[in-house]
Formats: structure tokens, C-alpha cells, sequence
């Protein structure tokens, strides 16, 4: 990271093909994109929240695995609690 005449330089790794890449912002636009990311006070991120929570990990799968559920083939569902079907 570089600040240079009310410029901002930064390298971030892009999400379509993850390449890390270099980008000149003026110092207001850096700040205007970075704090789109901050949340308010009190706000919970969604990703460490309710089903998306690592702590549902297991309880997701069990969801996923009712959906894929096969009768013929006596699909079995395991996890903290293993049953068979």
C-alpha cells in the first residue's frame, strides 16, 4: 500500500480468477470503498450468524443431505446423531 498526492495505491487479489492486481484510488474513493464493508454498530455479519454460522456446519449437511434423499437406494444420513433411513 502506497499514499502518494491524495492517491491511494493497493494490491488486491481479484474473485474471478485470483490474480493479485495493483489499483490507484484518490484517497476519498479508497475510503468511500473500504467503508462499504464496515458494519453499524449493534449489525452481526451474516456469514458468522444464524445457518451460515460455523457452528451449523453439521445441521446444514443434515439439511443437505434430506434433499438428495433416495428411497430406493436406502440412502443413510449420518452426523452428530446417525440414523439410518
Amino acid at each position: 500500500m502506497r499514499d502518494e498526492n491524495d492517491r491511494i495505491t493497493f494490491r488486491f487479489r481479484r474473485s474471478d480468477n485470483g490474480r493479485m492486481e495493483t489499483l490507484t484510488l484518490t484517497a476519498e474513493e479508497f475510503l468511500r470503498r473500504f467503508l462499504q464493508h464496515v458494519l453499524p454498530r449493534g449489525f452481526q455479519g451474516v456469514r458468522y450468524f444464524g445457518w451460515m454460522a460455523p457452528a451449523a456446519k453439521a445441521r446444514w449437511e443434515g439439511v443437505l443431505a434430506l434433499n438428495l434423499f433416495s428411497p430406493e437406494a436406502g440412502h443413510q444420513i449420518t452426523g452428530e446423531n446417525e440414523r439410518v433411513v
